[in-house]
């Protein structure tokens, strides 16, 4: 077996043995939502205010 292949079979079995009920997934997951939630939060509130700036220079 190559390097390659020893690496691919490695990973894959650390992938496989995963377990997502873990309490550090769990806390990487809520982190991860919290960020998604802020970052969409954010993109409304640019997006909001570029498009207060573009109605007025129509005018």
């Amino acid at each position: 077996m190559s390097h390659d292949e020893h690496e691919m079979m490695v990973e894959y079995s650390e992938m496989t043995a995963f377990n997502f009920n873990s309490k550090e997934y769990q806390e990487v997951k809520q982190d991860f939502i919290e960020c998604k939630e802020t970052a969409q939060g954010f993109d409304w509130f640019v997006n909001n205010f570029v498009s207060r700036f573009r109605k007025a220079e129509a005018l």
